[in-house]
């Protein structure tokens, strides 16, 4: 089973390296304010301390009534955001690839920059979102709770 997912995300990686140039492109000629307006809603969700404020409330309505479980997916959540954040910025200063706004071309790279400019991937609120998302989830044995898990990680 690992190995098919393996595959898949670095096919699925692979394609999207393909065509993001076309996507982001697409995406700015297609914009609107109330698009523009919802995305800034929902990348708030990817924000660090937001995700903590997640996990603390875990923590807190475990407290409230009395679960372990709770408690402990919010201690894991944490966990696992603060060695996903450590790996994320270790990658994002070695691998050094061009923000799309630098306009310089999806195989501008600059490995090892500590410019923001070129720290485009891999993305911080997905990879900060799907770290807590994943641990929710795995928590958790019910289908609501996956769906809801990774359908707001962005």
């Amino acid at each position: 089973m690992y190995r098919l997912r393996h595959k898949s995300g670095t096919a699925s990686s692979g394609l999207i390296y393909v065509v993001d140039e076309d996507l982001y492109d697409w995406t700015k000629t297609n914009r609107t304010n109330s698009g523009d307006e919802f995305w800034q809603v929902v990348s708030k969700f990817g924000e660090p301390l937001i995700l903590l404020g997640v996990s603390g409330g875990f923590y807190v309505a475990g407290e409230i009534v009395g679960s372990m479980g709770m408690r402990k997916t919010a201690l894991m959540g944490v966990e696992s955001l603060l060695i996903s954040s450590t790996v994320l910025y270790a990658l994002k200063w070695a691998v050094g690839r061009a923000r799309p706004y630098t306009e310089e071309g999806k195989h501008s790279f600059q490995p090892f920059s500590f410019e923001s400019d070129y720290h485009s991937f891999p993305s911080g609120h997905t990879t900060a979102d799907f770290s807590v998302a994943t641990v929710i989830a795995h928590q958790h044995d019910s289908l609501l709770i996956d769906i809801l898990s990774y359908g707001t990680a962005n």
